[in-house]
């Protein structure tokens, strides 16, 4: 069972990465000056729900294993 958890962590946090590697950034002057509303489709919006829930199960199997996993 822990390996398995450590496992799913490891593979979690690869996959985490490479979601947020692959989202579009919005630095620079000209996204700070200009007030656009931007609404997320497609794509964008995939990685953005997966980032959210990869991050929310990272969280939780690291919270498990620290409190639980001796």
């Amino acid at each position: 069972m822990n390996n398995l958890l450590l496992i799913a962590q490891v593979t979690i946090a690869a996959l985490l990465s490479i979601v947020v590697l692959l989202q579009k950034t919005k630095s620079g002057f000209s996204a700070s000056t200009a007030v656009v509303k931007h609404t997320r489709r497609g794509l964008e919006q995939f990685l953005f729900m997966a980032t959210i829930i990869l991050a929310v199960l990272f969280v939780g199997i690291s919270l498990y294993n620290s409190l639980f996993i001796q």
